[in-house]
């Protein structure tokens, strides 16, 4: 049934691949969503109250606005979104509010999805230019441009999340009828243009993710190589192995959990549009969720482990110049040291990832 606003609300929920598809199962359960909803909340609830509460000594940090922005993207996807899925499981899973709230159900899955996945990148970006070219960072990357940076991010996820609503892609109730989400399973061509845009999109970010952060875990390897025989960096300062070694493992824990979560999905709505494989709409639920489970993860991925690890930081570097400068200026001062001695290499490029 297709209604003017283009939205397809019942076909996916009862196709003619109904019989392979289970009614009911591990995933197909109200206790799923509910327990995704409250570990959301919660994780991203206690995020923002670090966060405030170490405002002021973050407030001019770029690193510290973008997962604020990241923070809050999580938490307003989860707090739209789950509650209608939970209702709809309460209602015997008959799907409430018809052909509208299917189309703002998709509309807001969408663009969470892709906000999240634009601040990473984002913030992968930024710490690539951090520690890799502090130089460049220093000139361009300011605090107060952080603001133009998410409203680019959150203004690109919607015109991206519209498309549907132009009729370029059709959101349509997925299975089990508990959300609603783009047809990627039609062979129309708007449908699978949107498919192949939604999950070009997803690969490329996940691609750059993956790449500025091997390079910056390639980049603080190679210092500790360098620096492992003096013991000092060149203003004198003692090493922390322990806390260089727990950045490394940090880089790896968010590629990990990034590309884990979200490759998934996008794979799966490449394999359905371009129909080289049958349906297997437990599947494509199965990645859903676990694409939903990165906005769980986030708030301890890229928050509450970085908050340990900075503590660490500033607990083996106790001499940081008398001028309090923050701990990005740090690093692109200690870079520029490294440029006009070939002798001796610092450690200080071990910042947050």
């Amino acid at each position: 049934m297709e209604n003017a606003s283009g939205v397809d609300y019942i076909s996916h929920a009862a196709s003619s691949n109904h019989n392979s598809v289970p009614e009911h199962g591990p995933l197909v359960n109200l206790v799923v969503p509910v327990i995704m909803f409250a570990l959301g909340v919660l994780g991203n609830m206690v995020a923002l109250f670090v966060l405030w509460r170490s405002r002021r000594q973050n407030v001019h940090s770029v690193f510290y606005r973008l997962v604020a922005g990241l923070v809050v993207t999580d938490l307003f996807g989860t707090l739209v979104t789950s509650p209608i899925t939970i209702a709809v499981y309460s209602n015997d899973r008959q799907w409430l509010g018809g052909s509208t709230l299917c189309s703002f159900f998709s509309f807001m899955l969408i663009f969470a999805g892709l906000g999240t996945v634009f601040i990473i990148g984002t913030l992968a970006v930024e710490r690539y230019l951090a520690i890799l070219h502090p130089f460049i960072y220093e000139k361009h990357v300011w605090p107060p441009r952080v603001k133009w940076a998410l409203g680019l991010t959150w203004i690109l996820a919607v015109l991206v999340s519209s498309l549907p609503l132009v009729r370029v892609g059709t959101n349509v109730l997925q299975y089990p009828g508990t959300w609603c989400f783009f047809d990627f399973y039609s062979h129309a061509t708007p449908d699978r243009a949107f498919s192949f845009l939604y999950a070009a999109l997803g690969l490329l970010v996940i691609a750059l993710t993956v790449i500025t952060n091997v390079a910056v875990m390639a980049e603080l390897l190679r210092m500790r190589r360098i620096t492992k025989t003096t013991g000092k960096s060149r203003d004198g300062r003692t090493l922390n192995m322990t806390a260089e070694m727990q950045m490394i493992f940090f880089v790896v824990g968010v590629i990990l959990v990034f590309a884990s979560c979200y490759t998934p999905l996008m794979v799966r709505v490449i394999i359905n549009a371009s129909n080289v494989l049958p349906q297997d709409k437990a599947t494509d639920l199965a990645v859903i969720r676990l694409a939903s489970l990165n906005q769980i993860f986030d708030p301890w991925v890229y928050l509450l482990l970085q908050r340990r690890l900075m503590t660490c930081l500033y607990s083996a570097c106790k001499s940081v110049p008398q001028n309090q400068m923050s701990l990005e200026k740090f690093q692109s001062s200690v870079k520029s040291d490294a440029f006009s001695s070939s002798k001796q290499m610092p450690l200080s490029k071990v910042g947050p990832v």
